[in-house]
């Protein structure tokens, strides 16, 4: 059962309506804002307009949201307001321990102590104790347990590199990632070794190239897969034999992972359409290279034709349950400060993007970075995460791979400002 959705089909019952208004449930409790957005609507009608009277009728919401769920109350309000609040006790403990991951080595202590506080503040919210939400035994060894399962467990489609994936567990079904970045930046490349780490990992996996070719993306997909091939020389026929049974040998090698892949330059080119193929193929995993590309429906302006397309993604990921990958594009005029990384109000559209986008993804560097071929990569969005940025190696001379760099520690350079 999708509880989230539940709540909101049951507030054309008064009983059901009544009984969230006084658990004090809002729209900060959903972790889907459209369904959170759905619920004030509904709140407000009942309070505003009719007075505590008579509930919404379905009419009136599928005025402002046409797809608004109207199967009615199908559970008792108490028992959706308990699962509620797990949900929410679950999605703001996961985010308190990712919090302090990156502390617990140096600072075990004060690491403790403020995940202590976190709970604590998590359960007056939720009118839970602290005992319920850490469980068993001691808050420290709680964290330590929960730490570890984070760390060895991803729920979602798997990043590239081990860094982002430990912070953001992936990108789980349902889900819609944003990857964005000026021209030149990297995006396709980034999309790329997605790809591959999904099929590592046996996701089925969609790719909808809709700017190159497909012989072009796989030529990519073989470059990345063996970071010895030079992309300058073998594309310019600079030792061209040498490399041949290399890139032969990479692409027996992709085709031989565990999940399995599909790439394809659609001809309709309709969100409706690539999700569609992506479900008859049986994939879970969906990229799409770029949404620029897409086919905008017809008699509105650019704002509104890209905010239709980012909510049926939105709407075709629920319903399909497949993770999504969106490229997109930023150019340099829409970058409003001398930021060498796009943030995510640089995005085109940015309100209809980021409210759709579960995550945002940013690269830029610059031209100084340029030079010293590095390039830095940046979650500029998490709904369950927070912001982080990393530091990239990129020679795109002689291998079109990115790789996390390393600091004078050893560790994985992390990129404190931004």
């Amino acid at each position: 059962m999708d509880i989230e959705r539940s709540i909101v089909s049951a507030c054309t019952d008064k009983t059901s309506l009544m009984a969230f208004i006084d658990a004090g449930l809002s729209s900060q409790n959903f972790a889907d804002p459209d369904y959170g957005a759905k619920f004030d609507y509904a709140v407000e009608i009942f309070k505003v307009h009719n007075g505590f009277n008579n509930p919404p009728l379905i009419d009136q919401l599928k005025h402002k949201f046409n797809d608004f769920p109207d199967e009615g109350p199908i559970a008792a309000a108490s028992y959706l307001i308990e699962q509620q609040k797990e949900l929410e006790a679950k999605r703001l403990g996961n985010m308190a321990l990712l919090s302090v991951r990156d502390t617990m080595q140096s600072d075990p202590i004060g690491s403790i102590s403020q995940i202590h506080k976190d709970f604590s503040h998590i359960s007056s919210i939720l009118e839970y104790s602290p005992d319920e939400i850490s469980s068993k035994g001691s808050v420290d060894i709680q964290i330590d347990k929960a730490k570890k399962a984070l760390l060895e467990q991803c729920e979602g489609v798997p990043t590239p590199w081990g860094c982002m994936t430990q912070h953001s567990n992936g990108i789980r079904p349902g889900e819609l990632w944003i990857a964005a970045a000026e021209s030149g930046k990297g995006k396709s490349w980034l999309a790329c070794q997605f790809f591959l780490s999904a099929i590592k990992k046996g996701w089925h996996t969609y790719f909808a190239t809709l700017e190159m070719d497909e012989p072009t993306m796989l030529q990519r997909l073989q470059f990345i897969w063996d970071p010895s091939i030079p992309p300058f020389d073998y594309v310019n026929g600079v030792n061209s034999s040498r490399y041949q049974p290399l890139m032969d040998d990479a692409m027996k090698q992709i085709y031989q992972q565990p999940g399995q892949w599909f790439i394809c330059s659609p001809q309709d080119t309709s969100v409706e359409a690539i999700f569609a193929a992506a479900h008859a193929k049986h994939c879970n995993f969906l990229i799409i290279d770029q949404l620029q590309f897409l086919q905008r429906p017809k008699g509105f302006s650019r704002t509104e034709q890209i905010e239709a397309i980012v909510r049926t993604i939105k709407r075709e990921a629920k319903r399909y349950k497949i993770a999504v990958l969106l490229v997109s594009q930023i150019t340099r005029a829409a970058i409003k400060e001398d930021y060498h990384i796009p943030r995510k109000e640089d995005l085109a559209q940015s309100a209809s993007l980021e409210q759709a986008a579960d995550a945002v993804i940013t690269m830029g560097r610059t031209q100084e970075m340029g030079h010293n071929n590095l390039m830095d990569i940046c979650f500029a969005k998490g709904r369950r995460f927070p912001e982080k940025a990393w530091r990239l190696n990129w020679e795109t001379k002689n291998t079109e791979k990115f790789e996390v760099a390393k600091d004078d520690r050893g560790q994985d350079f992390v990129v404190k400002r931004w």
